[in-house]
């Protein structure tokens, strides 16, 4: 799944047909339209959401919100931060450091197939990611406002 939100990436749909043997599914431009193995769609929260959870893997900006449900459903993001955007740049850099995905500052077909090439790396690292809901929060704040 894709999810592209910046008018800057005006090569994506070319890149992404380059990978002939993946099928992408591309949010952001809110057209319904096919190009062979690159089908955009227009925002629709349910297709969305069912599109996430099916996915294999997300391309997508740096934005948290998205990093963070990919991480939380054990989705590999490929993250290109919006330019001159540094919080974008700080969630793609932490994506890679943890290994459960990758950076690219620019979009290129390589970047791309590096990035397919590692899913398996990717999947397993994720496999290590464990969260109870906000569970550790609400147990903080409970011990905190006891010791009130």
């Amino acid at each position: 799944m894709v999810y592209q939100t910046s008018t800057s990436q005006g090569n994506l749909i070319s890149i992404l047909q380059e990978m002939k043997k993946e099928k992408f599914f591309v949010y952001g431009f809110n057209k319904s339209e096919e190009h062979g193995n690159v089908i955009l769609k227009p925002f629709s929260e349910a297709g969305f959401i069912e599109d996430l959870a099916s996915a294999k893997a997300v391309i997508a900006n740096g934005g948290f919100s998205l990093i963070s449900e990919c991480v939380y459903l054990h989705k590999p993001v490929c993250s290109i931060p919006i330019q001159n955007q540094f919080e974008q740049f700080v969630n793609a850099s932490y994506i890679e450091k943890l290994g459960y995905g990758r950076h690219f500052n620019e979009f290129h077909p390589d970047s791309l197939k590096a990035f397919l090439y590692s899913l398996p790396d990717f999947e397993k690292n994720l496999k290590g990611y464990k969260q109870d809901g906000n569970r550790v929060l609400f147990d903080l704040l409970d011990k905190a406002i006891a010791a009130l």
